[in-house]
């Protein structure tokens, strides 16, 4: 990350404006993992697709 100090200026629509779902980047991390990615594969029936190497 940058040592410079930054202002970010979010306008949102998104209920409960959680920074995560609102910004994108580097304004504020991401929480999901690994986990959620595998439910979400295999929700789509998709997870099958993903090379044995990469699932754990």
């Amino acid at each position: 990350m940058c040592k410079a100090k930054i202002a970010s200026l979010i306008l949102s629509d998104v209920v409960d404006n959680q920074l995560d779902t609102i910004a994108s980047g580097l304004i504020s991390p991401d929480h999901s993992t690994f986990l959620d990615c595998e439910k979400i594969l295999k929700k789509y029936k998709l997870f099958h697709r993903i090379p044995v190497a990469n699932r754990d």
